[in-house]
């Protein structure tokens, strides 16, 4: 019988060997709770797997055959793990206090319908030196709600986050379709759902940030950038059967808004698309009438921004009195 709650620390890997020892070294190192380590490695081409050998028996490997993502990796830990809680440690990221764990354990007070966060900060890399500084982001939604706020710009990394493992089960896991933004899903459907966060008094999760645009969720590719678009319509379907769109309809409306400006030059169809389903919506008078029509011209210039009003109000897609465009 264990004589702590056991956290599985579950660390999905792909190619990230100069960072994953590290990782790997703060979680088997926490103190006051008893902690497995399930490594999946995602078909890693870098010698992942040889570098882990040394840890033997202390970690639990998992070597797939093909890369499959970081959602399947993730699910495929999930389901090895046999602790009563779940974190999923990306193998970039570091629980830089050895209490980290047994403080989110003791935050959720034995409940099994909410999640416990801990204060974290960023990584980012200055020069040769990985370097620590803080975030932006308050373990507290501004506004208080935590599915407006995570639709604007707040969040919390998975490596600061722990999952009772009743709770994860519920959830579904990780949708295995995104390519991207799977942790914003995933959570904003939790929230939807009606469960909260625990936060911890102590502890601290470090999450690496790569300026170049080698996260995950900063690469910006044709596959990846409609998967960011899936993921928001996963949200908004989300929404719907929880019966809450309403409630929601404009702060979603404002992040598909957001994806078309993101979009616009490199995508531009995608980029039409999320701007469409903006248009569905957005509360036009607020953020759809002349800014609108001034940022299009801007961005990608007047006559350009012309003919795609134009294309779109031909399909009903914008308003002619929103779009700018003569009566």
């Amino acid at each position: 019988m264990h004589s702590h709650p056991v956290v599985s620390v579950v660390v999905p890997s792909y190619n990230k060997g100069p960072f994953i020892q590290e990782t790997i070294d703060s979680a088997l190192c926490q103190r006051g709770v008893e902690v497995e380590v399930v490594v999946v490695d995602d078909a890693s081409t870098d010698g992942t797997p040889q570098a882990l050998e040394h840890y033997g028996e202390r970690i639990r490997l998992r070597l797939l055959e093909g890369n499959s993502g970081a959602a399947r990796a993730r699910n495929i830990g999930a389901a090895m793990a046999e602790g009563t809680h779940l974190m999923f440690l990306d193998a970039d990221d570091v629980l830089a206090d050895e209490d980290s764990l047994s403080s989110l354990v003791e935050a959720l007070q034995g409940r099994t319908d909410r999640f416990a966060a801990c204060p974290w900060q960023r990584l980012r890399l200055e020069g040769e030196r990985w370097t620590v500084y803080s975030p932006e982001k308050p373990l507290d939604p501004p506004g208080g709600d935590p599915v407006s706020a995570w639709l604007g710009k707040w969040y919390i990394p998975p490596c600061a986050i722990l999952w009772p493992r009743e709770l994860f089960k519920r959830s579904g896991g990780w949708d295995e379709e995104l390519p991207v933004a799977q942790d914003e899903e995933l959570m904003i459907r939790m929230f939807l759902r009606r469960t909260s966060i625990a936060h911890a008094s102590q502890g601290e999760a470090l999450y690496r940030f790569f300026e170049d645009g080698g996260t995950v969720s900063t690469t910006h590719d044709p596959e990846r950038a409609a998967g960011r678009h899936l993921a928001v319509k996963k949200i908004e379907a989300e929404m719907v059967a929880q019966g809450l769109l309403p409630q929601y309809q404009h702060a979603l409306g404002k992040k598909y808004f957001s994806l078309a400006r993101t979009y616009l030059n490199p995508y531009p169809e995608l980029s039409l698309r999320a701007l469409a389903d903006a248009d569905r919506l957005i509360d036009h008078d607020r953020v759809m009438g002349s800014p609108l029509h001034r940022w299009l011209a801007r961005i990608i210039g007047l006559e350009r921004k012309e003919r795609i009003t134009r294309w779109l109000a031909g399909r009903g897609w914008v308003r002619r009195r929103s779009s700018g465009l003569p009566a």
